[in-house]
C-alpha cells in the first residue's frame, strides 16, 4: 500500500518539473527574441541604413539647391530611421514659402530624394490691414500692403490665416469652402483667366474673366457644379468669343446678356443655356440701344437686318427707340404673337437668310 502511495508522488513531482522546465524554455526563447530585436534595432538606429545619396528634384526660381538641402537638415550619414518626413516638410514649407509642394521619400537601404515644386502667385487677397499674396494652390506667400501688379483681386474673403507658409483660410466657414474648390476649379482650367473675385456678399459671389465674361454665382453652395455649368455655357458657339454677363439661375440653368459690361445692367438680350439635355432658351427683355453700340456680325444681307437704317434697330422710327413701333408696342413687336418671335412665319426662327438665327 505505501509503494502505490510513492510511485504517485514520483509521477506528481516528474509532471511538475516538465511545467517548470518549459516555462524556463519559453523565458529563454523570449530573451533570445528580445535581444535580436533590440541587437537589430540597434544597428539600424547606428551602423545600417546610413544615408550615402541624397537625390533633389523638382524646380524652384527662388531658391538653390544648397538652401533647399540646408533647410532640410538631412546629410549624408544620416540614419533613415532618425528621419521624421512630415515634420521635416512642415519645417521646409513655413521656411521656403515659395515652394508649393515637398515630397521627402526614404528609399532603402541608403538612399533619400527630395521632390519640389515652385509656387506660382495668382491672387492678391485683399483686406482691411493689407493685401496677401496667395498661390493657385492657396498657400500665403507674402503680407505685403500693396499686391502684385496682374494677379487676380479677391475682395470680401475675410482671411483668418495670415501666416506666411501656410494655406489661406477665411473666418466664414462657407466662404473658405467656396474659395477652395474656386482653387481647385481654376488649377484644372488653366485657361479660365479670373481678373476678380467678389465675396463681399456671400450670397451673391461674383468673377470677372479676362475674356471679358461676368459671372453672377448667386451664393456660395454648390459651387462646383455652378462653375462647371458656367465653363460648358462659354464654349457654346452662342456665347465662346462674345462679352457680357453670365448668371447662374436656379439649379440647373446659366443667362448670358451679351455686351453688357456691368454686374448691375440696363435690361438687355438674354440666352438661357441649360444643363443636363434641358433645351436652350431664348428671350429678349427691353432696353434702350445705345448710339455706341455695335452692328452684330451676323447680320450681313442689307435688305432685311440690324444694319439697314430703315428697317432695324438703328431706325429711330421704326426699332427699339420707337414706342409706336417696337418692343414697347404691345401691339406691334416682340409681345404680338403674330408679328414677332412666336410668329414661326416673321420672327427670330424664320428659317429666311435674313434673319438671326437663318435655319
Amino acid at each position: 500500500m505505501n509503494d502505490v502511495e510513492k510511485t504517485n508522488i514520483e509521477r506528481n513531482n516528474s509532471e511538475k518539473r516538465t511545467i517548470r522546465r518549459k516555462r524556463r524554455m519559453s523565458g529563454y526563447v523570449l530573451a533570445v527574441i528580445l535581444l535580436v530585436i533590440t541587437v537589430g534595432v540597434s544597428l539600424c538606429f547606428t551602423f545600417m541604413f546610413n544615408i550615402n545619396e541624397i537625390v533633389l528634384s523638382g524646380e524652384s526660381d527662388t531658391y538653390d539647391a544648397n538652401k533647399i538641402l540646408s533647410v532640410s537638415e538631412i546629410n549624408i550619414g544620416d540614419n533613415l530611421f532618425r528621419i521624421n518626413v512630415e515634420e521635416t516638410e512642415a519645417k521646409m514649407h513655413e521656411e521656403l514659402p515659395n515652394l508649393e509642394s515637398i515630397e521627402i521619400k526614404k528609399k532603402f537601404p541608403a538612399s533619400i530624394s527630395i521632390h519640389v515644386t515652385r509656387c506660382i502667385p495668382m491672387y492678391n487677397i485683399r483686406y482691411q490691414g493689407g493685401v496677401l499674396i496667395v498661390s493657385e494652390k492657396g498657400k500665403i506667400l507674402e503680407n505685403s500692403v500693396t499686391g502684385r501688379v496682374g494677379l487676380a483681386s479677391v475682395q470680401g474673403f475675410e482671411p483668418k490665416e495670415m501666416t506666411v507658409g501656410r494655406n489661406v483660410s477665411s473666418i466664414n466657414e462657407e466662404k473658405n469652402a467656396a474659395f477652395n474648390v474656386m482653387l481647385e476649379n481654376f488649377v484644372k482650367c488653366e485657361e479660365a483667366g479670373i481678373t476678380e473675385i467678389d465675396m463681399s456678399d456671400e450670397n451673391n459671389v461674383r468673377l470677372t474673366y479676362q475674356n471679358g465674361i461676368l459671372l453672377k454665382i448667386g451664393d456660395c453652395d454648390d459651387m462646383e457644379y455652378k462653375l462647371d455649368l458656367a465653363s460648358s455655357v462659354m464654349e457654346e458657339s452662342t456665347v465662346k468669343g462674345k462679352k457680357g454677363l453670365m448668371q447662374i439661375i436656379g439649379s440647373n440653368q446659366c443667362s448670358f446678356r451679351v455686351g453688357v459690361d456691368s454686374f448691375e445692367p440696363e435690361l438687355a438680350t438674354t440666352t438661357t443655356t441649360a444643363k443636363e439635355d434641358i433645351p436652350v432658351t431664348t428671350t429678349t427683355t427691353t432696353a434702350e440701344i445705345p448710339n455706341a453700340q455695335q452692328v452684330p456680325d451676323d447680320y450681313t444681307t442689307p435688305d432685311y437686318n440690324y444694319a439697314n437704317p430703315n428697317y432695324g434697330y438703328y431706325d429711330p422710327n421704326y426699332g427699339y427707340a420707337d414706342p409706336n413701333y417696337g418692343y414697347t408696342d404691345p401691339n406691334y413687336g416682340y409681345a404680338d404673337p403674330n408679328y414677332g418671335y412666336a410668329d414661326p412665319n416673321y420672327g427670330y426662327y424664320n428659317n429666311y437668310n435674313y434673319q438671326y438665327q437663318g435655319w
